[in-house]
């Protein structure tokens, strides 16, 4: 038993979390307090990673806990278990070192569950878990020229095979879902795909999906498993537990719900902000706990702001309780049709001149930014989806991966939110990475990773490590200065002498050619230069992404760009507009543009905005006017 947290322990986490004179208030201080199995329902900008980290400090003055037991958190994203780590660090050792784990629910299954089982039965670790590295690996593969034809013929064959995965009997379904693949068992072409599948396995190249089905098998095959993380781990806290789709859920379930209540497990989200990637309409598995807290007052939000997003939500919680201080009114952009190009410049006239008047502060903290549910069209062309708002708009710029199709978007696709020196300098050593899978390079019989290529060039080749280091350097000041055309040209210039060392000849491959050579994103030269997604307007840089992608982000002012997908979201949730509550919502696209409204539309401290072509809305501007809404009719 964990002994009660008191109130001088309460006093130490807000000494460190809160600034001067500020403190937790009662239904904050009730979940820090709380050692038991229980869900925290907590609305958007309640602060409740604070509080999470506030319990965090507490026991880490208490590891390792009874029998050497140790804390597990777990998070749905690196970004939120990087904040985790972050705001931690300065003030704890013990919590991040063994027994004690930190990290996302992909990397607990992977070390878990996932690779401890892939020995076992492979006697090596695989070589990736990545999704990019097994796309590549498959599109390397030839199918038999029978199962190829018919795999063609398939809507999208890439996406068709990248989607192959193994169900509990070790048959071939398609994603985690498990559809049909529509093909029989027994057929050539079948066997065709399993060799595939199988190869790919037994080669070591996972997708992050693979990682859930060896988890599931090792927790059949190895029952102990189970009983062995449950004793390791006394408290589980699980965070953006909304976020977890089915296979995730079940796998914590299974490990943490169903012991004889040895567990602290205690899930912390919001069930109103369960949206997934893509267009999916998929309910959150989490259901209620007997033993619920809440966390009703947001940090984030004004009263205005609060009470038009209120009606969004699709279940049942406490009121949104708005505590931050901003006064202005929600604001409704209306524009004409075929006119959404207008409404960008029109958002960003009035947070310009709102910083001018100094309603909103200049030295606003958050950023500014502009985001829609469809980033390209889904229905032969049809309007409205992002780029009808603003042209330049490139899905592709939305999320930083680990390979791209050529060297220019390692270089032009560095995370703008977090450019720093070492981020710059590991994408680029992806992209080196990439040409060496490229050219068949490998250290022994396995593909490099960024740790074992520089071990090897630093203990064979010591001068040309040297040499790299100063040109990742140069390379990487580069890419921060907005010098990404000479940075490119540079690379062309160093790598294929720089590969004769583990080459017979110069002369790269085709694939690398192209790789390196290869410029279809257009860039420009310039210490002012931008991503494509950012539209400058005067002073203000606006970045124009999609709902999905600021989930759990704060902005001083937010823009939400009505699009179409089957209906338009005013279409959808025109009763949530006009305050009715969307707990009896009827429709799965209803619920899930409900859904989709209330997280995008709570990100603001300060302005929000929401653009919505007059043809389906000015019947309803009075009523509109009349519940907080400032009408803006764009020109």
């Amino acid at each position: 038993m964990l002994q009660p947290v008191s109130d001088e322990e309460i006093a130490f986490a807000e000494g460190i979390l809160l600034p001067p004179g500020r403190h937790f208030d009662d239904e904050r201080i009730q979940f820090i307090k709380n050692l038991t199995t229980c869900d925290l329902q907590a609305v958007p900008g309640s602060g409740k990673t604070t509080i999470l980290l506030a319990k965090l400090l507490i026991l880490e003055k208490r590891l390792p806990l009874e029998s050497g037991q140790g804390v597990v958190v777990i998070s749905h994203t690196n970004t939120a278990v990087d904040e985790i780590k972050a705001r931690l660090k300065p003030y704890c050792t013990k919590i991040f070192t063994y027994p004690n784990f930190i990290g996302t629910i992909q990397t607990f299954v992977d070390d878990y569950l996932a690779i401890p089982y892939y020995i076992s039965k492979h006697g090596h670790r695989p070589v990736r878990i990545d999704n990019e590295i097994y796309a590549e690996r498959i599109s390397r593969y030839r199918l038999h020229p029978t199962a190829a034809g018919w795999v063609n013929r398939r809507q999208d064959p890439t996406q068709f095979l990248n989607d192959l995965r193994f169900n509990s009997n070790d048959d071939l379904v398609l994603g985690m879902s498990g559809g049909n693949i529509g093909v029989g068992n027994a057929t050539p072409t079948y066997q065709n795909l399993l060799r595939l599948k199988n190869f790919l396995m037994e080669s070591g190249y996972l997708h992050f999906d693979d990682a859930y089905y060896l988890a599931n098998k090792y927790i059949i095959e190895y029952p102990k498993a189970v009983e062995l993380i449950r004793k390791r781990f006394l408290c589980v806290f699980v965070d953006e537990m909304q976020d977890m789709e089915p296979h995730q859920y079940n796998i914590l379930e299974t490990l943490f719900a169903g012991g004889a209540g040895e567990n602290i497990y205690q899930r912390i989200g919001d069930r109103n902000q369960a949206i997934y990637n893509g267009f999916s309409t998929q309910e959150t598995n989490w259901q209620d706990r007997a033993n619920v807290l809440n966390l009703n007052g947001s940090h984030r939000l004004s009263p205005r702001t609060a009470a038009v997003v209120q009606p969004f939500g699709v279940f049942a919680n406490n009121p949104i309780l708005g505590l931050y201080g901003s006064q202005l009114q929600p604001h409704l952009l209306v524009f004409d049709t075929g006119r959404a190009r207008n409404v960008l410049p029109r958002f960003g006239d009035l947070v310009a001149g709102y910083i001018a008047d100094g309603t909103i502060a200049a030295d606003y903290k958050y950023p500014v930014k502009a985001i829609g549910w469809v980033g390209k069209s889904s229905e032969g062309g049809q309007s409205l989806f992002i780029p009808d708002y603003y042209e330049p708009y490139s899905k592709d710029n939305k999320a930083i991966k680990i390979d791209h199709h050529n060297i220019i978007s390692y270089l032009v696709f560095s995370d703008p939110n977090s450019c720093t020196l070492h981020n710059v300098r590991q994408n680029i050593l992806n992209a080196i990475l990439r040409i060496l899978r490229e050219e068949g390079i490998k250290a022994n019989v396995r593909d490099y990773t960024k740790t074992s290529f520089t071990k090897d060039l630093r203990e064979s080749h010591d001068a040309l490590y040297n040499q790299l280091n100063m040109k990742l350097y140069r390379w990487s000041i580069g890419i921060i200065k907005g010098e990404v055309n000479n940075v490119h040209v540079d690379i062309q210039a160093f790598l294929p002498g720089f590969l004769l060392n583990w080459k017979q000849h110069e002369r790269l491959s085709p694939g690398s050619v192209e790789f390196l050579t290869s410029a279809d994103i257009g860039v420009q030269e310039g210490a002012q230069e931008l991503p494509t997604n950012f539209y400058r307007h005067g002073d203000l840089n606006i970045e124009v992404t999609t709902v999905h992608s600021v989930k759990g982000q704060t902005h001083t002012a937010t823009l939400y760009m009505e699009t179409k997908f089957h209906n338009y979201e005013s279409e959808k949730c025109l009763n949530q507009l006009l305050g009715q509550s969307a707990l009896n919502i009827a429709g799965q696209r209803a619920r899930a543009a409900s859904k989709l409204m209330y997280v995008g539309l709570s990100r603001p401290t300060d302005l929000l905005c929401l653009a919505i072509a007059r043809e389906r809305i000015e019947a309803h501007l009075p009523a509109l006017e009349g519940l907080g809404w400032r009408i803006v009719n764009v020109n």
